[in-house]
Formats: C-alpha cells, sequence, structure tokens
C-alpha cells in the first residue's frame, strides 16, 4: 500500500541521518583507520541489534519486545519497518507517529553532537581519542 511506502520513506531518511551523523563524528575524531575500526566496534554491535531481534519482532509486532525497541532512538528506523510491513495486525498510528518524533528528535540531536565532535576531532592530532573524551568534546563550549 501507498502509506507503507511513506513510512518506508520517514524511516529510511531517520536512519539515515542517524547512521550518517553518528559516522561522521568516528571519522572527524580519528587520524587513522585503524583508530576508526575500534570506535567502530560499539556502533557496529549496536547495529546489529535489530538483526539478531528480526525473528522475534517479526512474530510478535505488538508484543513488549517489539514495544520497547521501537522507542530505542538508534534502533527505531529498523525495528518500526519491520514492524510495520511485517505485521498482519496493524500498528497504531499513535505509535507510528511517537517513534517518528522520537526518532527525529533524537536525530536532531545526533546531528548536533556530531558537529560539536567535528569542530574539536578536525583540529586535534596524535592519539586517537576514548569514548569518553569525545563525550568531553560534545560538552566542550
Amino acid at each position: 500500500p501507498p502509506i507503507m511506502l511513506l513510512w518506508f520513506f520517514l524511516y529510511f531518511i531517520m536512519a539515515y541521518f542517524l547512521l550518517a551523523a553518528f559516522m561522521a563524528a568516528i571519522g572527524s575524531a580519528v587520524t587513522e583507520l585503524r583508530d576508526a575500526q575500534a570506535l567502530l566496534g560499539p556502533a557496529t554491535i549496536i547495529l546489529l541489534i535489530p538483526l539478531f531481534l528480526w525473528m522475534p519482532i517479526s512474530e510478535a509486532p505488538n508484543g513488549w519486545l517489539a514495544v520497547i525497541t521501537s522507542y530505542i532512538p538508534l534502533l527505531t528506523p529498523f525495528v518500526m519497518i519491520l514492524r510495520v510491513a511485517g505485521s498482519t495486525e496493524p500498528i497504531a498510528l499513535g505509535e507510528i507517529i511517537a517513534t517518528l518524533v522520537v526518532g527525529y528528535l533524537f536525530a536532531i540531536v545526533m546531528v548536533w553532537a556530531a558537529s560539536r565532535v567535528f569542530r574539536v576531532g578536525v583540529l586535534m592530532q596524535g592519539k586517537a581519542p576514548s569514548p569518553m573524551e569525545i563525550i568531553r568534546w560534545i560538552r566542550y563550549r
């Protein structure tokens, strides 16, 4: 149905901005590929969670696991596409709108945080930053 294409497009744009901001922050924080790989490990694990949960979510798209993971911002676009596309029973429109609002607000925060990391990280040279140091960069004024 055409509404499915609309949901797919909206969640795709959300996922694009979330991942682009995440990768831009990591890319601007490091100078060597080896350092980037160390920071990408936790990011990859987070992005693999929807893949591991594919079967439980597709079997019970309105179950507690699917609903809870729908509101975790980095997982929202992937889980909601699974729920909306694979569900025989309809997902509540209010829930779809709520996850879109939460996801896009988090995407805006991620772009802002990536810009802060970019501002400091591009000027830094030398040793690779730790995740805690990157968080300090975000809070740096």
